[in-house]
């Protein structure tokens, strides 16, 4: 007859504490859905951009006028991703979006738009370290990537793709 009595209470805590880890769970998966949203729309916004790249480097004027014409626009996306860093003063005197300092995510872009290639030319290294400055800091926003680079995996993973190294050991 006392089992019978502690029942009801073994099974309200049980209850509360399933309550509990579901809400937990819950959480924590609502913010893992978030992260990958947001990774998704940081990479589909730089795979624009970077899509931008040949046109921007082919020398024709009116090719170049439409790719910088879209940089500006995919300048002003990024400032919806990576808002300015607004905890100084800086900047208090101009328009909201543009107070405080750029992200660093944006600063290549700006180059790349601004950038004029030397006479004759259609671009020059200073371009090209634009680019990789760009795909450094959007890099930055994603977790890192874990791969097993000891000698023995690469060893069979060239093994197994280009066939045995005819390199003595």
């Amino acid at each position: 007859m006392a089992v019978l009595a502690w029942l009801p209470i073994v099974l309200s805590l049980l209850a509360i504490t399933s309550s509990l880890a579901l809400g937990i769970w819950a959480a924590r998966d609502r913010t893992a859905n978030f992260r990958i949203s947001r990774e998704r729309e940081i990479f589909t916004w730089a795979e624009k951009t970077l899509g931008l790249i040949p046109d921007l480097k082919s020398g024709e004027a009116e090719l170049v006028a439409r790719a910088r014409t879209a940089l500006a626009v995919q300048i002003d996306i990024g400032r919806l991703l990576f808002p300015n860093d607004r905890s100084t003063d800086f900047g208090k005197d101009k328009h909201p979006l543009n107070r405080g300092f750029r992200s660093k995510v944006l600063d290549p872009l700006v180059a790349m738009h601004e950038y004029r290639p030397p006479k004759g030319k259609t671009s020059d290294d200073r371009f090209d370290t634009y680019v990789k400055d760009f795909i450094f800091e959007v890099s930055q926003h994603f977790p890192p990537v874990k791969t097993n680079t000891s000698p023995e995996y690469l060893t069979q993973w060239h093994n197994k793709t280009r066939g045995p190294s005819k390199c003595p050991p």
